[in-house]
């Protein structure tokens, strides 16, 4: 079989920008042409500094802030739509991968037009906006959630999982057929914070300010605290003002390392952590970011709370002294921890790139060696 060219367009935020990329680096492998397109935003340089196919910028700004914020982010739209349709008639490909977010809403409308087969993926319980309006002009979305499917209207629907960087999976397997990080009666309890890039700091300064409490009666865990590279000097700040010792890491290159020597995570309830904590199986306690669209943090955490991976704390209950007894809880109860991790395990979707590859590839049409386009019957 001849290759598909294969655009994907994954800009906005990391959440979107690494699954995309882990589709695209499956594609490839698979002797496919893959073009990634993005949204021009700081963060995606980062992101996919280890892409070396061809990348196209397709500019464009999400809804949030005022009514002028909003007005320049409808425009950057009609701007995206016609350099989509720009760069279709100078490449066009066979079909094109969105992985939600405001960027793909040029992308998909031009693909549309130009008779294009698009395949959406979305991570989250709750769809965004413009996932939910372009749905029905995909020939697929793509699930990580299984509840999501009951906002969206389209024609076919598939669960694929979240999308994670091969390595990553790889170590999950490892770590899971090895039991590596295992909770044991001769280890110390090791809590992972995660703060997260949406409100950290609030989160941050209520953990610090449990452990503190926890340290006071003797019950401290030791800690991993992943503050980001904005935050890492005021963490490590905090911690040494109450006292504590703390792992502060800014910015992490060996997640698979951090999840093994870990027994429970804490932290907020964006797709990839609650994916990448499932492949290891660490239980977690969830505070959702309240100001996260649609709420789909909330819904991602009630999802996995309900199915026993994980407890849920709204963020107005979760006070220094409840999350405190939270972590002393589960500090000292490693059955109940087997329990939660097990749980997780069962929620874990391995090889999600793969299974999205796989859709991509079959709304593409899978081309023959002569040439003509294989129809999915």
């Amino acid at each position: 079989m001849n290759p598909l060219s294969i655009a994907v367009s994954c800009g906005g935020t990391g959440g979107h920008v690494f699954p995309g990329l882990a589709t695209a680096c499956e594609l490839r492998k698979r002797g496919h042409e893959v073009t990634l397109w993005l949204a021009g935003q700081a963060v995606e340089v980062a992101s996919v500094a280890g892409w070396d196919g061809p990348l196209v910028t397709i500019p464009a700004t999400g809804l949030a802030g005022g009514m002028a914020a909003r007005g320049r982010a409808v425009w950057s739209y009609t701007v995206a739509f016609r350099r989509a349709q720009a760069e279709l008639r100078t490449r066009r490909p066979d079909v094109v991968l969105a992985m939600g977010s405001y960027s793909a809403v040029g992308p998909v409308l031009a693909a549309r037009l130009a008779g294009v087969p698009i395949v959406l993926h979305e991570a989250n319980a709750i769809p965004g906006r413009a996932l939910t309006v372009l749905a029905p002009l995909a020939s697929c979305v793509a699930l990580h959630f299984k509840a999501a499917a009951t906002y969206l209207r389209t024609r076919r629907v598939i669960i694929t999982g979240m999308p994670v960087r091969a390595e990553l999976e790889a170590a999950a397997a490892e770590a899971c057929r090895e039991a590596m990080g295992s909770p044991s009666a001769d280890s110390r309890f090791t809590l992972l914070v995660m703060g997260g890039s949406q409100g950290a700091v609030r989160l941050n300064a209520a953990v610090i300010e449990a452990l503190r409490l926890l340290a006071a009666r003797g019950a401290a865990p030791a800690v991993i605290h992943l503050a980001g590279p904005r935050n890492a000097d005021t963490v490590r700040e905090a911690y040494a003002a109450a006292g504590l010792a703390a792992e502060v890491v800014d910015f992490c290159k060996d997640m698979a390392a951090v999840y093994c020597r870990s027994d429970v995570a804490l932290c907020r309830a964006g797709a990839a952590s609650c994916a990448e904590l499932a492949l290891f199986g660490r239980p977690a306690i969830f505070v959702p970011y309240p100001e996260a669209a649609r709420d789909h943090q909330r819904a991602n955490a009630f999802s996995i709370e309900a199915a026993g991976g994980a407890w849920v704390l709204d963020q107005k209950s979760a006070t220094p002294a409840v999350l405190a007894s939270a972590i002393e809880r589960l500090g000292a109860d490693t059955e109940t921890r087997r329990q939660m991790a097990d749980a997780m395990r069962r929620l874990a979707i391995p090889h999600a790139a793969a299974r999205l590859a796989e859709v991509v590839e079959s709304c593409g049409g899978r081309k023959s060696e002569g040439g003509g386009r294989k129809s999915e019957g």
